[in-house]
């Protein structure tokens, strides 16, 4: 894969704020993967952008456990966004991931039709073991 000499630049002007000094100048793989990255990410929001957006109604226990019916958009409301309606930030920030339907799902992932949602946080088993294989992946 061949890299455009401006991304690289750009890359390496972006970057410049974090202490990078055991890695300067960057490998070019790095830059080259974050060039993908981009690419991929614009990609992606371009297909986004293209959904048709209606209204879903997503069920979900708030952070007492009391079941709620939240209204938001296919395509662009996220669990993370739901969260912020059924609790304080508090709560908000120690959720690690979300089930949609029975089914992991980022906490920023759109959601695309009417589900039932579960947040998952640092005190949930299966939110904290979620937490230990992303670290692990992260790690390898």
């Amino acid at each position: 894969m061949s890299s455009d000499k401006s991304d690289v630049q750009s890359i390496e002007q972006q970057l410049s704020c974090v202490n990078l000094s055991e890695l300067s100048p960057l490998p070019d793989f790095i830059n080259q993967r974050i060039i993908l990255w981009d690419k991929f990410k614009e990609r992606y929001l371009n297909e986004l952008s293209s959904k048709t957006n209606s209204t879903i109604s997503v069920s979900a226990k708030d952070k007492n456990g009391d079941n709620k019916v939240v209204e938001g958009l296919s395509w662009k409301t996220s669990p993370s966004d739901i969260a912020k309606q059924l609790g304080p930030k508090s709560w908000t920030d120690s959720l690690v991931i979300a089930k949609v339907n029975g089914v992991l799902w980022d906490l920023e992932r759109p959601l695309e039709e009417n589900c039932s949602l579960e947040l998952l946080s640092f005190n949930d088993d299966e939110g904290l073991n979620q937490l230990f294989v992303n670290c692990l992946i992260v790690y390898q």
